[in-house]
């Protein structure tokens, strides 16, 4: 079972990814949290498998949430960043601190699903 922790501040969207990833027999939704502070606890709490992650959010934004977590918390999470804020030098920052995929909001939910997958295949082998 992968272990997905959802962080946006759209709450209505963050509901209905959870709501869809959680009908799908190979993932669990174990959270959702609605800014970066939330998400950090969350993060440190539950240690899912990956964390879909927006950039804008309140109280800390996703780029933020990033640099707080340690090299060894970044290297065990798979950070899957979903955002419609997409320049080039955001990208390359949040690569740079260890986010795996940067899918561009609106994201396609199947299409959220393969990544999820991909990135826990990936990281197995």
């Amino acid at each position: 079972m992968i272990r997905v922790l959802i962080v946006d501040d759209d709450t209505r969207l963050a509901e209905c990814l959870r709501d869809y990833l959680n009908i799908l027999p190979d993932m669990e939704v174990v959270a959702v949290a609605n800014n970066g502070l939330e998400a950090l606890r969350r993060i440190r709490k539950l240690q899912p498998d990956v964390v879909l992650l927006d950039i804008t959010m309140p109280l800390l934004d996703g780029v933020g949430v990033l640099e707080q977590l340690s090299e060894d918390e970044r290297k065990k999470t798979n950070i899957i960043i979903h955002s419609a804020l997409a320049t080039d030098d955001i990208q390359q920052r949040l690569i740079t601190l260890g986010a795996k995929y940067f899918l561009v909001k609106p994201c396609d939910f199947q299409m959220t699903a393969e990544r999820i997958r991909q990135l826990t295949t990936d990281a197995a082998h």
